[in-house]
């Protein structure tokens, strides 16, 4: 029990998981009509999936802003990273309420100076690939963006880098903002589903900061043994080649 304890505790105090408080006072909010985000819970002090905030007055069309990061990713896989953080912006639109033909994202990449470094510039190559991707699958044009690749200092003859980061920002639209939902658990006893597939997948998360691990890349590997028999249909059906694991 105390070791569940102290996960839970690093995971809700996490940057990326936990309360929000110490960077309530450094946000700046636009004068709009804003349905609610981008905190909420009983304090105020917790991110919400997405803010939520109207078109115009007089009608409940409005649209949905939500983001996607997870840095730590990238000690795995730097691919896995930027469709990771693809996902979770789609995933907190849809939460949210947005609807899924009508989103649209960018990307901000922050990333440490790869001009000189073939591993820094193998992850960056690696990043684009998978935002290509799984932007392609999703259907969610890349409508604009920001690079940053200077992200390094240098004391005493040694280089401190960040880590290979890129963080998508999207925007929803949603028909109707009476229909938002809000992320905090609305009565007591309410359920909580798992969707989809569990498998061994928890590289790049808290909990495995927490414990200093990492996990290695038994998933992406068996995905790709996976697909093998759909590519074998596929090259039978005169599907045109392509190179699908251009990736791995």
């Amino acid at each position: 029990m105390a070791v569940l304890a102290g996960a839970v505790g690093f995971v809700i105090n996490s940057l990326f998981v936990g309360t929000a408080a110490p960077m309530l006072g450094r946000v700046f909010t636009l004068p709009i009509a804003i349905l609610f985000g981008p905190w909420v819970g009983a304090l105020s002090d917790v991110p919400a999936e997405g803010t939520v905030f109207l078109v115009r007055h007089g009608t409940r069309a409005g649209y949905v802003l939500s983001e996607g990061v997870n840095p730590f990713y990238s000690d795995i896989d730097a691919h896995a990273m930027a469709q990771s953080a693809l996902d979770l912006a789609v995933r907190r639109q849809l939460c949210a309420g947005a609807r899924p033909d009508r989103i649209a994202v960018l990307d901000n990449f922050c990333w440490p100076d790869p001009v000189g470094s073939p591993h820094k510039m193998a992850q960056l190559v690696r990043a684009c690939r998978g935002l290509d991707e799984l932007a392609r699958t999703y259907g969610t044009p890349l409508v604009s963006g920001k690079d940053s690749m200077k992200n390094d200092s240098t004391m005493g003859g040694v280089t401190i880098s960040i880590p290979p980061t890129l963080l998508v920002s999207a925007i929803g639209r949603i028909d109707d903002v009476a229909s938002a939902v809000t992320l905090d658990v609305k009565e007591e006893g309410d359920a909580v589903f798992v969707l989809g597939t569990t498998r061994d997948e928890t590289g790049g998360s808290e909990y495995f900061r927490w414990r200093g691990e990492r996990e290695g890349r038994t998933a992406l590997a068996r995905a790709c043994f996976d697909f093998l028999p759909h590519r074998a249909l596929l090259d039978l059906a005169g599907w045109a080649e392509q190179d699908i694991f251009a990736h791995v």
